[in-house]
């Protein structure tokens, strides 16, 4: 597999995999996604950029290292955009308890995801930031697990929604269900008041995905690698919203 870029007057214009089995599709997910890496590596600090001038940074760490800058790759499968689309799509079609369980299923992933990125920043190990993933409840991860990995708390209208939704998911997924009279309204009831639940979810996964965006930025500030900075990479072209 070889990484391709194409660049006129130093600025990359496109970037593609040489390999019959990587369509193009797919090869700018890898290529973002090997973006967003340096960016949780503390590599590439978003703060400021557009999308655009990200990812000409991105291609100038390329071509400053040649091949030995992906002969090394670990590969993660991040699902979370699949999973979020999925709850949309049940949500919009009325099934409900689904969307629940789709929409707990993304929390946790993402949940999962930072307190594991931020163990490691951290000098938690694999098998430690494995245990504690393992062995710890949500309420834990939402509360003072957050605390110790990135000294401040979990934004509260994101610890409040994730357990909300993981309750409702819960309910559905071990059967937890109450008897009622036909005629009480109740089952109308507990519709209503999922449906509620399930309106705030996407208002709350756009706060999940600002969030991480700012902690990827300010973990860059913090720990500069070997001292690159902007200068030697250059600002790239300018187009588009800026990271926070």
């Amino acid at each position: 597999m070889q990484l391709k870029l194409s660049a006129v007057d130093g600025i990359v214009c496109t970037m593609e995999l040489d390999s019959d089995a990587f369509p193009a599709e797919l090869a700018r997910g890898v290529t973002a996604m090997l973006t967003e890496s340096l960016i949780r590596d503390g590599v590439i600090n978003p703060t400021g950029k557009t999308d655009e001038e990200i990812r000409q940074e991105f291609a100038r760490w390329y071509i400053d290292r040649g091949e030995a800058a992906i002969e090394n790759l670990h590969w993660v499968i991040d699902h979370k955009n699949n999973i979020v689309r999925e709850a949309r799509r049940y949500f919009s079609d009325d099934y409900l308890q689904l969307a629940s369980v789709m929409y707990a299923m993304y929390f946790e992933h993402w949940l999962n995801y930072l307190l594991a990125w931020g163990g490691s920043r951290v000098g938690l190990g694999e098998h430690d930031v494995s245990k504690m993933l393992r062995g710890s409840s949500l309420d834990a991860k939402t509360s003072y697990l957050w605390q110790l990995v990135f000294d401040e708390q979990l934004k509260p209208e994101i610890a409040l929604t994730v357990k909300a939704i993981s309750e409702a998911r819960n309910a559905f997924v071990h059967y937890k269900w109450r008897y009622h009279h036909v005629d009480s309204g109740a089952l109308d009831a507990e519709d209503r008041a999922l449906r509620a639940k399930l309106e705030t979810c996407d208002a709350v996964v756009e706060l999940t995905q600002e969030y991480e965006r700012e902690l990827y930025a300010r973990f860059a500030e913090e720990h500069p690698l070997l001292g690159l900075d902007e200068q030697q990479f250059g600002a790239g072209q300018s187009g588009g919203e800026r990271w926070p």
